[in-house]
């Protein structure tokens, strides 16, 4: 059998304002939460979007993709 994946990316979702962190103002991802996967614990190689999905969608490090650079380099 193949399993299906759906990948959800949100930027600027406050946990604490889902059905998993305790509030009821997102009832559909809430009803499609009680069906999946829940991934409690995960990892970003940059705190912004566009970098992270750089490095998700890429399986490479940003300073390997060049996509990123510290900002003492720039």
């Amino acid at each position: 059998d193949k399993l299906d994946y759906i990948f959800i990316s949100m930027d600027a979702m406050r946990f604490d304002h889902t059905g998993l962190g305790g509030a009821h103002l997102t009832p559909n991802l809430d009803a499609f939460a009680a069906e999946s996967v829940i991934v409690d614990q995960a990892f970003t190689q940059a705190n912004e979007t566009l970098y992270s999905h750089a490095a998700l969608f890429t399986a490479l490090l940003l300073t390997v993709s060049r996509r990123w650079q510290p900002r003492s380099l720039v």
